[in-house]
């Protein structure tokens, strides 16, 4: 789509003609790259990235325009309105380039950045005097406004919900600051909470014990010291954590999935159902199980892993009864297709199995835990296929030690297994055999960045590839970008449990909606589904 501008090197050439050069200075030198005909640029923020609107005669006027503003990185122009936009920002993480809307003669333009545009970084203000791309800060050059060095090259400042490492790489002009969950956000909300949390700790045990007021305070400090933590909204069961058996109330929830429609589907453990809840109301509907355990069509006996598919067909295991059920939509009772209803170690048999997940063909994937084993069971199958473990305890990388659950990535045939004893995330290539690998905690327990402790809930974002992991026994969700060494903190605080807001007491599963704005968990010991939102 994109090809270099043919000129020179430098604008001032193509724009003002080879008599004029001399005037201009080395430190505006750039390189321009065009799309085709026909497209414009669309802002992630325009508010934020938008600098103005001209109407000039021609393409080099607006190339012209948009160069001498210092900011500008971006532009377009329509060659029949004589419409020309620029913007800052970087074009391809801050925008797309889109079919134009209003006429086939749009062009898109962006100026490609070059280290040695950067190489007087730090040297005395004479050096910059007239640069394009450095300005004089404290008597020294400096990026310019809106920019972070990276090492190499002052890159635009990025925007909410971006990845960051240090808060430099934020826009502070628009108050970003780089969150402990590695991406920019407004901190001042998060402040808020600390606040109004340690005045509310103040008032209540005012009258109480010292110690009870000390790690009461102390509570709160850790509301201070994780400032990324949001606060989860209640979509399922009890905002208190209180268990319970009405349709408004959930206890010990574990399964959950989400339908195309954003409708809520959670196995109701100890309540031997699933519930389905839609987004404003906290009163769900039996949609499979009686809520009394047994072992009948109709019934199910602590139900975990659900998976609903695009037919809005429900998937259920059904723990206790050492079996999975297929629910067909509106059907009153299931149908047994996998397992044999008692428990066992043979391939037609499961014990005390966790999550499932189906692909496009109809095959199952289940976490037969265990067996220390996952079982593909193929359509009408009356017994299993071993794809990933020994079916004995181990921690090599071939050996499962309790997984839980399981999230299928077919489209690169990955199944990620959430390998609970093992403390870690395991990644099979289901192309070819043997082929594993640890691609979040096995570190042992603990709760460092960089461990896990009891993972049990794991899910892919499409858009990204990140990991999230519900870290059970740490009380806190992980996010794991691809190739990391170590996660992020998303929700809950590491290590501390509890039943407010902004605590998870046992995450068991975790879900994304379907444009991934939203984090679904399930929050086992608080007998609830919280929602939190990304950024």
């Amino acid at each position: 789509m994109f090809s270099r501008y043919l000129c020179v090197l430098i604008f001032a050439w193509c724009i003002l003609g080879p008599m004029h050069l001399q005037s201009i200075s080395i430190g505006w030198e750039s390189l321009v790259t065009f799309s085709s005909y026909g497209f414009e640029f669309s802002p992630i923020d325009e508010q934020a990235l938008f600098i103005l609107e001209n109407n000039v005669n021609s393409i080099m006027s607006c190339v012209q325009t948009c160069h001498s503003n210092a900011q500008c990185r971006i532009f377009d122009f329509d060659d029949q309105l004589h419409r020309c936009r620029i913007f800052e920002g970087n074009i391809t993480t801050m925008g797309s380039v889109v079919t134009s809307s209003l006429s086939v003669r749009s062009i898109v333009g962006t100026i490609e950045l070059q280290p040695d545009n950067f190489v007087n970084r730090g040297q005395p203000c004479s050096y910059c005097q007239e640069s394009r791309y450095l300005t004089c800060i404290n008597a020294t050059c400096q990026c310019q406004s809106h920019t972070f060095f990276d090492g190499s090259i002052c890159q635009s400042q990025k925007l909410l919900g971006a990845e960051c490492i240090d808060s430099t790489e934020c826009r502070y002009d628009l108050n970003y600051t780089c969150l402990p969950r590695q991406q920019c956000g407004r901190e001042y909300y998060y402040l808020l909470l600390f606040f109004t949390h340690l005045i509310s700790t103040i008032l209540s045990f005012i009258f109480l014990q010292t110690t009870d007021m000390i790690n009461s305070i102390l509570t709160s400090l850790f509301y201070f010291a994780a400032l990324s933590i949001q606060n989860g909204n209640t979509v399922g069961g009890y905002a208190n954590g209180t268990a319970g058996n009405a349709l408004n109330a959930l206890n010990f929830p574990g399964g959950l999935s989400l339908d195309y429609n954003g409708l809520i589907y959670v196995s109701d453990f100890n309540n031997n159902r699933v519930i389905k809840l839609q987004e404003g109301s906290l009163v769900g509907s039996i949609i499979a199980g009686t809520g009394v355990s047994g072992s009948s069509a109709s019934q199910l006996s602590s139900p975990a892993g659900l998976y609903v598919d695009a037919s809005l067909n429900i998937y259920v295991v059904d723990t206790f009864n050492f079996r999975v059920m297929l629910w067909h939509m509106n059907s009153s009772s299931g149908i047994r297709i996998a397992g044999s209803g008692s428990y066992g170690t043979s391939s037609s048999t499961l014990s005390y199995a966790g999550g499932i997940v189906v692909d496009s063909l109809g095959n199952l994937y289940i976490c037969d835990a265990y067996n220390h084993r996952v079982m593909k069971w193929l359509p009408n199958a009356t017994s299993g296929i071993l794809i990933a473990g020994t079916g004995v305890a181990g921690s090599s990388s071939q050996q499962l030690n309790m997984p839980y659950t399981l999230y299928l990535d077919e489209s690169n045939s990955y199944l990620y297994i959430a390998d609970g004893l093992n403390h870690r995330i395991q990644r099979y290539d289901l192309r070819y055999s043997m082929n594993v690998t640890t691609v979040a905690g096995g570190n042992g327990p603990g709760t460092g960045s960089h461990q896990l402790n009891t993972p049990i809930g794991v899910y892919l974002s499409k858009k990204t590839g990140a990991i999230y992991i519900a870290d059970s026994n740490n009380h806190r969700i992980q996010r794991w970008i691809p190739g990391a060494t170590h996660g992020v903190t998303i929700a809950g605080i590491s290590a501390l449990s509890g039943n407010n807001a902004t605590l998870l007491n046992q995450p068991r599963y975790v879900s994304l909606n379907l444009n991934e704005t939203q984090l679904y968990v399930t929050d086992g010991s608080n007998n609830r589904v919280q929602r939190f939102q990304l950024i």
